[in-house]
């Protein structure tokens, strides 16, 4: 049987949650709740530091980008394209699903990005394109 996370990991990510989301109502808290039960206990993997690092070191550009693409949306309206593509995990994200949803939240929380479908060998991600 599965092991779970301990209540003092559950409690953590919950409190992220609602601080990220800024909602106290009671689905909210319920989404929560489930994600802290649903991800995977911290204690039991051991992730490759090299990975870890270099994951942290998109967050800058992706954070850069994220912000350019937010302030440049109300100025293009709706004029864009979708496109719809199968991209590979990156090759740091390895099988850790720490980092693979570490990613998967970073490219989500991106403007103009969603993530649709993943596989254990890609990500299908819908973007927006200018014309």
């Amino acid at each position: 049987m599965k092991r779970s996370a301990s209540p003092l990991q559950i409690a953590a990510i919950l409190a992220t949650w609602l601080l990220l989301s800024s909602s106290l109502s009671v689905l909210n808290v319920l989404i929560g709740l489930a994600l802290a039960l649903l991800l995977p206990p911290l204690n039991q993997r051991k992730t490759n530091r090299s990975n870890l690092i270099a994951m942290l070191r998109m967050v800058p550009t992706t954070m850069v980008q994220g912000l350019k693409e937010g302030l440049s949306l109300p100025f293009q309206g709706l004029q864009s394209r979708p496109d719809v593509q199968d991209d590979p995990w990156p090759p740091w994200a390895g099988r850790d699903p720490m980092l693979r949803f570490s990613w998967l939240v970073m490219v989500s929380f991106t403007p103009k990005t969603l993530v649709l479908k993943t596989s254990r060998e890609s990500v299908r991600t819908h973007l927006e394109k200018l014309p």
